[in-house]
């Protein structure tokens, strides 16, 4: 029997709040790109080929990833959610619909590890960009959001470490479905 009994529906309301993500994404993007051009009045500037480009890449990274296999803990309700994330935290849980949604997001969590490189990679590039910044005596606008850029993505990183080591903890322990029969 399904430890997860509304299986479906999770997978519906998952699918609807990425494509309403999707959409709000979208919308960010376009007021950047809006905002960049009227700000630069028609002179063209490399930054706004970026905030075309790496913008769409991540959309389509995250339609690829995130549609076609959508986390099921994404449709659960508030309550679930928190949930499960002091499932991942604890190591285990007595509700086996937790448990069952604690090891799917362990599985996928495992299964895009990819994510954690991706962060790193960023995190070095905008600490680096920082780091130019203040050898070169800027500390206008651009090195503040180099500066918050790289905090943010530090804080991401170590966010991201943390969930693959505690995914890689819960599964080594036995569910409620594989767990062994106890003699009385």
């Amino acid at each position: 029997m399904d430890e997860i009994p509304d299986r479906d529906l999770l997978r519906d309301r998952a699918d609807r709040r990425m494509r309403l993500l999707g959409v709000l994404f979208a919308v960010l993007v376009g007021a950047a790109l809006i905002g960049g051009l009227t700000a630069g009045l028609g002179e063209f500037r490399p930054i706004l080929l970026v905030l075309v480009i790496v913008p769409i890449g991540v959309y389509a990274l995250i339609r690829r990833t995130r549609l076609t296999d959508p986390t099921l803990l994404r449709g659960a309700d508030t309550s679930t959610q928190r949930a499960v994330t002091r499932a991942l935290k604890a190591g285990h849980s007595a509700d086996p619909r937790v448990d069952a949604l604690a090891r799917d997001t362990a599985r996928r969590t495992l299964r895009r590890r990819w994510t954690l490189a991706t962060l790193i990679v960023a995190a070095v590039v905008m600490t680096g960009s920082l780091v130019l910044n203040l050898t070169d005596g800027e500390l206008g606008t651009l090195a503040v959001i180099h500066a918050i850029s790289a905090a943010a993505f530090v804080a991401a990183t170590v966010n991201a470490a943390l969930l693959i080591r505690r995914s890689r903890h819960y599964l080594r322990e036995p569910g409620r479905a594989e767990a062994p029969e106890t003699a009385a």
